[in-house]
């Protein structure tokens, strides 16, 4: 979230706390979109911030946007478990990442193309085959993360021009890999001929929020101008959640992109996390 929301989040009288993830300058790979390891991940830093100051309450919302939102989605599910030393009250999950799997069976259906747009993790194109191979710069963190969490040798997967630019994953943030070659590769040019994605595949759709159980509620907020979620990828998670009847909140916004959510949503979120607390 930006530092101005932040912020406001302070001013309403807020303890706010940023984690990081496993892999974030510290050793080893990034789990980036694996469920357990985020939850764990937004869970410890409210310990270690108890730990620090006891006036912290133990009372707690997890809030995250993007890959953030997905956090937030999974730790509403588990990190009661696994911090049982503190309350969690619910989670806010603004444009959480959902569906991923989609982007390796682009013959599913059209929501499979819509993920693999240039513009971010997906795009706002109309399942056509040139949107299905469009470049995806989220496509390196993508498989490092899925490598943490299974068994994929990647090398066996990608033609040799995405595996030479898998290193960019370690060291280059977003913006950055959109500045590389990874901006520019489409996804023909990125897997192998006949290469078997199915392990990939299985796991992106265990670390998928749609099929969360939660004890506590979820707010989720979408932008419908998003072409880095997908607001379709959203509408689908949300109603799969519903369905298989979660509490679970939802909130769009017309015209409003991937960005601008944090401040749209903000007084409706702020609304929803003041009820949580009971104020």
């Amino acid at each position: 979230m930006t530092d101005q929301t932040l912020a406001q989040w302070i001013s309403a009288g807020y303890a706010v706390l940023k984690t990081d993830y496993q892999g974030l300058g510290t050793a080893g790979e990034h789990g980036y979109l694996i469920g357990v390891t985020e939850a764990r991940a937004v869970a410890d830093i409210v310990t270690a911030a108890r730990q620090l100051d006891p006036a912290v309450s133990a009372r707690w919302v997890a809030a995250g946007h993007s890959q953030g939102g997905h956090a937030a989605a999974w730790s509403d599910a588990q990190a009661q478990a696994w911090a049982p030393q503190s309350t969690l009250l619910g989670a806010v999950a603004l444009a959480p990442a959902s569906h991923i799997g989609r982007l390796y069976d682009v013959t599913a259906s059209p929501l499979g193309s819509l993920l693999t747009g240039s513009a971010g993790m997906g795009s706002a194109g109309t399942g056509s085959a040139g949107a299905a191979d469009a470049p995806s710069p989220f496509t390196p963190l993508i498989l490092t993360g899925a490598a943490t969490a299974g068994d994929i040798h990647l090398p066996g997967i990608l033609t040799p021009t995405a595996a030479n630019l898998m290193p960019l994953a370690q060291t280059d943030c977003i913006d950055q890999l959109r500045q590389s070659d990874w901006g520019r590769l489409p996804f023909s040019k990125t897997f192998a001929a006949g290469a078997d994605l199915s392990a990939l595949r299985s796991i992106l759709d265990a670390n998928d929020p749609s099929s969360l159980k939660f004890s506590t509620p979820l707010f989720v907020a979408q932008g419908k101008a998003d072409t880095t979620v997908p607001p379709t990828a959203t509408d689908a998670m949300v109603s799969q959640l519903q369905l298989a009847g979660q509490p679970v909140t939802y909130k769009t916004y017309p015209d409003v992109d991937h960005r601008s959510l944090i401040a749209a949503s903000y007084a409706d979120a702020l609304a929803w996390v003041n009820a949580r607390f009971g104020r």
